[in-house]
């Protein structure tokens, strides 16, 4: 469904909390020509100049995983050294560290993806990406469709046109989709690409 969508000549736009590099092998692999949302909007990176745009200031959320560790002790992380923006950490674990940012008066915001919390920097979301995104191909968020399964992706649906669950989404992204799926995971993404193909002249 990818590629049907690429050959009518709608780009993709992968967006995900992967860092640059990872999301570069994927968006091969793929098929997809878009931009690239990374670390849920910290980088946009621009295929068509190779161009890499930070939005996210790393030091806040490596000062918060200071902090978090001052208190918690060792806590495992994923992909750190791949990471630019952001650090990932294993595992569900919004709610033991959340009560620290407003106490600490830290700079950042926690987003769950299912299996990672990504401590971010809190001026970026995958929905502010999205604008420099839609630069890159000369169009208005408005004009994209945003298709997601996670907590990370309710910024991306409030910014964009309109926003298709995959019926696994979490709760929270189901309340602001216009669309949720009957399919799950990748099929629903299928479901969804399919949906927006026969809508579009």
């Amino acid at each position: 469904m990818i590629r049907e969508s690429e050959e009518k000549g709608i780009p993709l736009i992968l967006s995900s909390g992967r860092p640059l590099g990872e999301l570069r092998m994927i968006q091969r692999l793929v098929g997809a020509s878009g931009p690239l949302i990374c670390e849920n909007g910290g980088i946009v990176w621009n295929p068509k100049t190779d161009e890499k745009t930070t939005l996210a200031d790393r030091e806040k959320t490596l000062q918060a995983y200071r902090v978090f560790t001052r208190h918690l002790g060792k806590i495992e992380t994923y992909n750190f050294d791949l990471r630019e923006t952001d650090v990932a950490l294993f595992g569900s674990r919004a709610r033991e560290l959340e009560p620290f940012i407003a106490r600490e008066k830290l700079e950042v915001h926690i987003l769950e993806t299912g299996y990672l919390t990504h401590i971010t920097d809190c001026n970026v979301d995958k929905g502010k990406a999205l604008k420099f995104a839609a630069e890159m191909l000369g169009l208005e968020t408005r004009e994209i469709a945003a298709i997601g399964d996670s907590q990370n992706d309710v910024a991306l649906f409030l910014a964009a046109g309109a926003g298709y669950a995959v019926g696994n989404a979490d709760a929270r992204l189901k309340v602001v989709a216009t669309r949720i799926m009957s399919k799950s995971s990748g099929s629903g993404c299928a479901e969804a690409i399919r949906q927006i193909l026969e809508e579009t002249p």
